[in-house]
């Protein structure tokens, strides 16, 4: 009898000690978050963009696959809702807790203490793990009694923060999002009293950097084993193809993390993003993308960028959805007809300018060529008023006489330029080197001065292409 009860109790102790190992294996894993939620009216203008509640999607991605327990409370000066903690396995398990939080109307006052004492006894009813839990305190700092209950006020809010803050063996973090505005609030100091810490932020990114670090935190005093003691944090760019008859339907990414990877922090805009767990991999997938790429960070244990599959599913689109490049080509003639009108109307402004610019000078510059040795009469063949002379400031002859079939015959006149000046004189430059006579001498210099009823007279080619240009007194008479 005595060795059946020895037997007995050694198989006890056997049984007990494999089960307390499991326990201890287990307690290897996983640490316990509670976050605590502000809803009350202060949020309004504090966090218009519930940053808040991104960072509570980043806690829970982050916690995704892992064997991290996460519970929440909401409060305004009630509590609104609290979930225990609880392991989250799936993306599912995320979108259910992300639909409940933002279906919750911000409204009313403030009561932290509630909040607290709220988050501490579900803590104690769900077991939470010692030295390896904490509180997450997400608020804008506002920590004011309002009195929309009439049983508490603010000495019984207080009373509670302290009994918490006094008597818990985790600790708690705050992380105070307001734009604009600092509340010096007491919930600064609950970090140095329980080993937890205050952050603050104005934007999302930093939002995003304060609960990254808070999270790796808990992990390290937690003493999570991990393969690495630094965490890297990494960028993943996501291409979104698309041709003129194709559109991205689905992108699916395949993050191969070898047990490495220790959570993905999604965009803002993560409404048609998803994370899900195979292995040690991690799924991304992006349906119906509507830009042209994704930017994600994902933090590992590995210094260098993991390797990636992307799976890019395409569907036709439907030929009354396609871009219509014909309308856009219409479009962009418009545009191009609308700037050459516009064009065309500061010429005319120009030349309106240059008119009442120089009232007096009524000068027209008349061309004329003559053909040696036929004796023909000298013909006129082009003629420019002042005006169109001032507003071009300097142009070759052979731009003056591109309506001319004889320019083709004079390629020199390219390089002789005429121009107008204030003292109702033409300037001719001839840079072209031909020969050049005025009342009938040959002309050494290359600029010439034409005062009215002056002329000079150009061979280009003798006895062949001959030319005059004349300044002289026009019939037209612009108003001053």
């Amino acid at each position: 009898m005595k060795k059946l009860i020895a037997l007995l109790i050694i198989v006890m102790v056997m049984v007990t000690s494999a089960t307390v190992a499991d326990a201890d294996d287990e307690a290897t894993e996983g640490v316990d978050i509670m976050i605590i939620i502000d809803k009350s009216d202060s949020m309004n203008w504090n966090d218009p963009d519930t940053e808040t509640l991104e960072a509570t999607y980043q806690i829970l991605t982050l916690s995704l696959g892992t064997n991290n327990r996460v519970g929440f409370v909401v409060y305004n000066d009630t509590i609104i809702a609290y979930q225990g903690l609880q392991v989250i396995e799936t993306q599912d398990d995320i979108d259910e807790i992300m639909e409940e939080l933002h279906d919750i109307q911000i409204s009313r006052g403030t009561d932290i203490g509630l909040a607290l004492q709220t988050a501490s006894r579900q803590l104690e009813m769900d077991s939470y793990r010692v030295g390896r839990t904490a509180i997450i305190f997400l608020s804008d700092g506002w920590f004011e009694f309002e009195l929309f209950n009439p049983n508490r006020n603010q000495d019984d809010v207080m009373a509670d923060v302290e009994d918490v803050v006094t008597n818990v063996s985790y600790p708690i973090f705050t992380i105070q999002y307001s734009i604009g505005y600092d509340h010096q609030s007491p919930k600064r100091e609950w970090g140095e009293q329980t080993g937890g810490g205050h952050f603050t932020a104005g934007s999302s990114d930093e939002m995003i950097e304060a609960v990254t670090e808070v999270y790796q935190a808990i992990i390290e005093d937690a003493g999570v084993p991990v393969e690495s003691d630094e965490v890297h944090e990494h960028q993943l760019i996501i291409p979104i193809p698309h041709t003129e008859t194709e559109r991205t339907e689905r992108v699916e990414v395949t993050l191969v993390g070898g047990g490495l990877i220790q959570g993905v922090v999604l965009p803002a805009d993560h409404e048609y993003i998803t994370v899900d767990i195979a292995g040690s991999n991690y799924i991304i997938t992006i349906t119906d993308p509507g830009q042209e790429s994704y930017t994600i960070y994902y933090r590992s244990f590995s210094e260098t960028p993991l390797e990636y599959n992307i799976l890019t599913q395409m569907v036709d689109i439907p030929p009354g959805s396609a871009i219509p490049w014909g309308m856009i080509g219409i479009g962009v003639s418009g545009i191009i007809a609308l700037i050459v009108l516009v064009l065309l109307i500061v010429k005319v402004m120009k030349k309106q300018k240059a008119k009442k610019q120089y009232p007096t000078f009524n000068s027209m510059l008349e061309c004329y060529f003559m053909e040696i040795p036929t004796g023909t009469k000298a013909i006129p063949i082009q003629s420019w008023s002042a005006s169109f002379l001032a507003v071009s400031k300097k142009i070759s002859l052979g731009k003056l006489l591109k309506n001319v079939a004889l320019r083709d015959k004079m390629p020199e006149a390219e390089k002789i330029f005429v121009s107008i000046h204030d003292d109702n004189v033409i300037l001719v430059d001839n840079k072209a080197g031909i020969q050049c006579y005025k009342d009938g001498k040959e002309v050494m210099e290359p600029q010439v001065k034409l005062h009215n009823s002056e002329g000079l007279y150009m061979v280009f080619k003798k006895n062949t292409i001959e030319i005059e240009l004349r300044a002289k007194q026009s019939s037209l008479r612009y108003p001053k």
